[in-house]
């Protein structure tokens, strides 16, 4: 999704499914690199524009797990360029055809073949070559086979398996079986071997349906001793908390068959989990596809708006009319979110008509619906991408926020509290831009804005936290209004915040 935490899936018009693995946590702690791994679909239909987008990611070796026949009649530009292509065929033969029609026995029944095991210790060796990442590995709908190899992969690096059932689940969200049906008609076009490939993949799509995984599958055991991989692909970073944009797990069934009631089952109180899966489908089925007509499934019936000019009520209908109006296309955020029960937070910047746009939001969620939103204001310039979700305590770092306003801003202490709640360098997304600065330069900063008011109370605001972030809604009435804003917390300080401005009225 972003440069400090990607996409996971990368939406590519002529190759589906294709994603990072990086983010995943293991056991010790860390987490897979970004940008380092990525399983796909056939991607030998890309477009000129995806392949522009897949060479900035640098990929050295691709495994291709597709048929020896697919392999000989569809050759992809990107194939050609990797510096390390390996032809790693799965044959049809190898699948049990009385277990075609059943899912997962017949994937695992790949498994079991020995030639298959053979070409799955090949792969893990070619990752394992110097020089071999970034990699991408991919068979022709980027979810069985592919699925499989990615299960074993991450086994081997130490990741959670609960991560590992979810990173298998998301096929089911970002498998689109239109682009296999285009690849059975390039097939097709080319006449005898290819047309009866064709036929043959047509027949398998009938009995198997597409796509094949589920929300609650979880894959096979993954361990494959012994093998060593390349150290760039091990975990460099400590375990993020499943809180970001791709809420891990929860996220894969979002929106998996279309159903907004997926995002959500019904029962009890929001959780954190229900929180992210609904903020998650708003953003992948209704934004990034401007399927407007979908509003009402993600947000109402009564939709409460505090925005930069006051607070008001729309259904969701009424909503939908006004998105639509100003929002002719797809709109795709640069974002990482987090939550706390039924609240999500959000730092965001996307292309906007007249240029780049960033802001804070804030999100209440009901009933596995938008019910209420926070946004102060909408700076008119482009934020770098924000840092994942890392290990924090909440509750410490509410702790950190209220002496930050109880203490310092209350008693405009900023020379004396500032450095010790800070820093030593602060980073400053605002209105203006991103600013780097000392714990001492902001306090004077501080001070030259706020030293002379007389010391008094701070205004009224609620903090949320998960992991090393806290979120915060307020409204200093009566001097500068409504505000949200979003900090990150490291070794105890204040190192970093994003805060667009404040809104024109009160809330």
């Amino acid at each position: 999704m972003t440069t400090g935490v990607p996409e996971r899936h990368l939406s590519l018009e002529g190759c589906t499914n294709f994603r990072d693995l990086g983010g995943y946590r293991t056991a010790d702690g860390r987490t897979t690199r970004w940008r380092t791994l990525f399983r796909s679909g056939d991607p030998s239909l890309m477009t000129t524009e995806d392949m522009e987008r897949v060479r900035a990611l640098g990929i050295s070796t691709v495994l291709d797990f597709r048929s020896g026949s697919s392999i000989r009649l569809l050759v992809g530009t990107l194939s050609r360029e990797a510096r390390s292509y390996w032809p790693l065929a799965f044959e049809p033969e190898w699948v049990d055809q009385d277990l075609l029609a059943r899912w997962p026995e017949a994937s695992l029944s790949y498994m079991r073949h020995p030639s298959a095991r053979a070409q799955l210790k090949a792969g893990i060796d070619a990752l394992a070559g110097e020089s071999s990442l970034p990699a991408v590995f991919h068979c022709s709908q980027g979810k069985d086979r592919t699925g499989m190899f990615a299960a074993i992969v991450l086994g081997v690096l130490g990741v959670l398996e609960s991560d590992i059932a979810a990173d298998f689940a998301l096929s089911a969200r970002y498998y689109d079986p239109e682009s296999f049906r285009d690849l059975l008609a390039a097939l097709a076009a080319q006449g005898g071997e290819g047309a009866e490939l064709a036929k043959r993949g047509a027949r398998i799509l009938a009995q198997t349906g597409a796509p094949s995984c589920r929300g609650d599958a979880h894959p096979p055991g993954r361990r494959s001793g012994g093998v060593r991989l390349d150290a760039r692909l091990r975990p460099r970073h400590r375990r993020r908390r499943g809180m970001s944009r791709d809420a891990r797990g929860g996220a894969a069934r979002a929106g998996g068959d279309g159903d907004a009631g997926a995002a959500w089952n019904g029962e009890g109180p929001m959780t954190v989990e229900d929180t992210l899966r609904v903020f998650q489908a708003w953003n992948d089925l209704v934004w990034a596809r401007a399927d407007w007509d979908r509003v009402p499934e993600f947000a109402g019936p009564r939709y409460t708006r505090h925005e930069p000019n006051g607070t008001r009520v729309v259904t969701a209908e009424e909503y939908a009319r006004e998105i639509r109006a100003r929002n002719p296309g797809p709109v795709r955020f640069d974002q990482v979110a987090f939550a706390e029960d039924d609240m999500a937070f959000v730092t965001w910047t996307r292309d906007g008509q007249q240029g780049p746009v960033s802001s804070v939001q804030a999100y209440r969620v009901a009933g596995g619906r938008l019910v209420e939103s926070w946004v102060s204001a909408a700076a008119p310039v482009a934020w770098p991408s924000a840092p994942p979700i890392g290990d924090g305590d909440p509750e410490a770092n509410k702790a950190l926020l209220r002496r930050w306003y109880e203490e310092m801003y209350a008693g405009r202490r900023f020379a004396e509290l500032a450095p010790e709640l800070c820093g030593p360098v602060f980073i400053r997304h605002e209105a203006a831009g991103t600013f780097e600065v000392t714990a001492e330069e902001h306090a004077e900063r501080l001070q030259a804005k706020y030293g002379a008011l007389p010391p008094g109370p701070v205004a009224p605001y609620r903090a949320l936290a998960a992991g090393d972030r806290v979120g915060v809604i307020g409204d200093d009435r009566g001097r500068q209004h409504g505000f949200v804003q979003v900090w990150r917390v490291e070794d105890g300080k204040f190192v970093e915040s994003w805060f667009a401005g404040f809104a024109q009225a009160d809330w």
